[in-house]
């Protein structure tokens, strides 16, 4: 723990707490990956409401009237 916690620049209680599950902050947890050899990375995805259920053609074309500015909702 004490490794870890001097590795990713954070106090030895942190790294205490995210093992009992008791943090959940981003930055803690890219400083953990960091101070492990690796590297956190995140992917932002587009969710729809009506699911699956939309053609792939037609979620595409809203995608790129939404990036045009041409379709809000």
């Amino acid at each position: 723990m004490r490794v870890l916690a001097h590795e990713a620049g954070v106090n030895a209680s942190v790294v205490s707490r995210v093992e009992l599950g008791q943090d959940a902050l981003l930055s803690t947890w890219e400083a953990l990956f960091e101070g492990l050899g690796y590297s956190l990375e995140i992917e932002a995805l587009e969710s729809s409401e009506e699911g699956p259920e939309i053609p792939a053609e037609k979620s595409e074309r809203r995608r790129e009237r939404r990036r045009d500015g041409l379709d809000r909702g």
